[in-house]
C-alpha cells in the first residue's frame, strides 16, 4: 500500500508505467544517455519512443532481440530505482549489463553455446565498457 498516487521520485505527476518508465524527467534523460552510449559505438543509431520503451523494438535490426533485452533490463532497473527512492544511474545500469552479460557467458560455457552468447553480446559490449 501507498500513501500516495503521485510519482516516487517527482510527487507531481500520478505514477503511471509511461511516466515512471519514459515521461519523468530523470528517466528521459536516463533513456538519452542510454541511446547515445549504444549510437557513439555504432551499434544501432535510434531514439527510443515510448512504445519502443513499453513495447519494445521491432524489425529495426537482426540485433533486436539483443535491444529489447537492454530494455527489459533497463525497465527492470528503474522499477527497482523506484522501489529504493534512487535516482537511475547509467553507470549503474551498465554495470548490472556486464553483470547479466557474465551470468549469461557462465550459463553458455556449462551448456556448450558459447558461440550463441556472443554472436548475442559481442555488438553490443564495446557500449559496455
Amino acid at each position: 500500500m501507498i500513501d500516495s498516487p503521485l510519482c516516487a521520485f517527482c510527487q507531481t505527476e500520478v505514477e503511471s508505467p509511461e511516466h515512471l518508465f519514459f515521461h519523468y524527467d530523470v528517466t528521459k534523460s536516463f533513456w538519452q544517455l542510454l541511446c547515445s552510449r549504444i549510437s557513439e559505438n555504432k551499434v544501432i543509431s535510434t531514439s527510443l519512443t515510448l512504445e519502443n520503451v513499453i513495447l519494445g523494438v521491432f524489425n529495426v535490426a537482426e540485433d533486436f532481440h539483443i535491444l529489447n533485452h537492454i530494455i527489459l533490463l533497463a525497465k527492470y532497473y528503474i522499477y527497482n530505482c523506484k522501489l529504493n527512492i534512487v535516482h537511475p544511474s547509467l553507470k549503474v545500469f551498465i554495470a548490472k549489463v556486464k553483470s547479466t552479460c557474465q551470468i549469461e557467458q557462465k550459463i553458455a560455457v556449462t551448456s556448450n553455446k558459447l558461440v550463441k552468447h556472443y554472436k548475442k553480446w559481442n555488438k553490443f559490449l564495446p557500449c559496455f565498457s
